[in-house]
């Protein structure tokens, strides 16, 4: 068996990767950072000001991220926003259920608590690309079948 041929833009191919993979860290660290801010802003408002701006940043990361980092061809701006919609609204509601979960499950000793807060954060972690990969392929699904009945007529 063969080794499989490499495309002439291997090197091309590796640093778009490199790119993309830098991208998507310099996007976190600014959803951080957006997100510390507009929470720590956000605690004197009521709780439907503090949802919608929770929203509003993740929705405006989510554009960003499914605009700019998914591969050639770019999805147009409505298949975006509309994915990158509902994403924001399901991350909403998982940072709702965590927080709930969180509050009720309440305190433990210093050992247990940095357990459990650990282990928490890497639920929200998991959550947080499982639902950026379901947008992303949400969007991918949307924008084929928008392109299916043009490939069909040709």
């Amino acid at each position: 068996m063969a080794a499989p041929e490499r495309s002439a833009s291997f090197v091309r191919d590796r640093l778009d990767g490199i790119g993309a993979t830098l991208g998507a860290l310099g996007l976190a660290l600014l959803w951080f950072t957006i997100g510390g801010i507009v929470s720590g802003i956000a605690l004197a408002l009521p709780a439907a000001l503090r949802f919608g701006s929770g929203l509003l940043a993740s929705f405006v990361l989510f554009v960003l991220l499914y605009r700019f980092l998914l591969p050639a061809p770019s999805p147009s701006w409505r298949l975006v926003s509309g994915s990158a919609l509902a994403t924001a609204l399901a991350w909403e509601a998982t940072k709702f259920a965590i927080t709930t979960a969180v509050q009720s499950i309440g305190g433990g000793s210093a050992v247990y608590g940095l357990l459990g807060a650990v282990t928490g954060i890497l639920v929200a972690a998991q959550l947080a690309a499982a639902l950026t990969l379901y947008g992303a392929a949400l969007l991918a699904t949307m924008t084929e079948q928008r392109s299916a009945p043009v490939a069909a007529q040709a």
